[in-house]
């Protein structure tokens, strides 16, 4: 996999599918095959022949208990991916479980603000992972003040030991991969994490200069982020989650997303690192410029029928300069959306067009996840005939 994002020819066609999903909903239904009944995760991946996939981390091995309420701040701490915490030491903060919800308040000089997520049997049999933030931390402009004094005070602390635990149980299996951030930039992180979308473009339209401001602080807050992520033990770090072509449309992201990114790109390169984003959405008109940012992987990227984008658009625009680690649809795996006959000509296609273009700077996975009701005997598949093809 490593050969594969430094641009040199691997031994063969890397194949990491993400399989946490899958394993634990199928763990809760009682429905995992029989010779994986008391297999682990790690087992299964040994067994199928394919690398593992801690791209996006496993958000159950949470570490402590209370790290479950940073949620709502947009932090998803875990233990296979996160080498950083937040320490709230000069912050009066509150926690309080109701059931399945996670309340956090936190109190400021300019007023109490409240989170409060949720994570319940339903969430957890369908395999969700990660909380529903059901209470955002800004309801509106009003806010602003207390969120900028909030974000001022957090310090960000290494865990560098924890993140070296989980490489050791890894071992070579995969990547050493850290989640930085979900969001690329401040403005990223309020209309995705922070705020309601439509709250964000509300207040931007009518506050644009206390929207700028607050914006500001966050980017401050997430340059903490990734320095303390840059020296870290990982080889690559995954900056910003989920671009989109409507959502994070090229005019914003050439205006936002492109300075916050080459600056970090830039960080990262200087300490011996590789960028990730997690790209997973329709990338329609942004392709070109993940390329100008200095994205080094593009994480999770998808190819019809799930996005507009085919294996041939996606390679030329970015011009063969970003790895790319995915581009097998989730509807592949899955019986009732794709026949078999459909499948095996999906594939071949696919694997046919890698390896007639050199087949480097490619990792195979299934974009984002393997679903819970994948056929695991189309991912063997995968694993088998990845194998076959021989970069260049």
């Amino acid at each position: 996999m490593m050969d594969a994002i430094e641009g040199r020819a691997a031994a063969f066609l890397p194949f990491a599918p993400r399989l946490e999903i899958w394993y634990r909903c199928n763990q809760i239904r009682g429905t995992l095959p029989a010779k994986y009944k008391h297999a682990g995760l790690l087992d299964i991946a040994d067994d199928l022949g394919v690398g593992v996939n801690y791209m996006i981390p496993d958000y159950l091995r949470y570490g402590e208990e209370i790290n479950k309420f940073s949620r709502g701040l947009g932090h998803e701490f875990s233990a296979t991916a996160t080498v950083h915490n937040l320490d709230f030491s000069s912050i009066d903060r509150e926690t309080e479980t109701q059931g399945d919800l996670k309340i956090c308040r936190y109190r400021t000089p300019h007023g109490t603000l409240q989170t409060a997520t949720l994570y319940n049997e339903t969430m957890r049999r369908a395999g969700v992972t990660v909380p529903h933030i059901q209470e955002r931390l800004i309801k509106s402009a009003d806010d602003y003040p207390a969120a900028a004094w909030l974000f001022q005070r957090i310090q960000v602390v290494p865990c560098y030991e924890m993140y070296r635990q989980y490489a050791a149980e890894v071992g070579d299996r995969t990547i050493l991969n850290a989640m930085a951030t979900p969001r690329a930039n401040g403005r990223h992180l309020l209309m995705m994490e922070l705020m309601d979308y439509d709250a964000y473009v509300f207040n931007d339209a009518d506050y644009p200069g206390e929207t700028a401001a607050l914006a500001g602080v966050l980017d401050a807050y997430l340059d903490r982020v990734v320095d303390v992520c840059a020296d870290s033990p990982a080889q690559v770090v995954t900056v910003g989650n989920h671009f989109d072509h409507i959502l994070t449309g090229r005019p914003l992201f050439l205006e936002h997303f492109v300075p916050s990114l080459t600056r970090y790109s830039g960080w990262l390169h200087a300490k011996g690192k590789r960028m990730a984003c997690h790209t997973d959405s329709d990338n329609q008109n942004l392709l070109d410029l993940y390329v100008h940012c200095g994205m080094d992987v593009a994480d999770s990227i998808c190819t019809a029928p799930l996005t507009k984008q085919s294996y041939r658009e996606i390679r030329e625009k970015t011009q063969g300069k970003i790895t790319l680690f995915g581009l097998i649809p989730s509807v592949s795996v899955l019986p009732n959306s794709m026949s078999g006959y459909d499948f095996d000509a999906y594939l071949d296609g696919l694997l046919t067009e890698i390896q007639a273009d050199g087949a480097k700077r490619v990792i195979l996975a299934i974009a984002d996840t393997t679903p819970p009701d994948a056929d695991l005997e189309r991912v063997r598949r995968i694993a088998e005939l990845s194998r076959q093809v021989k970069p260049q």
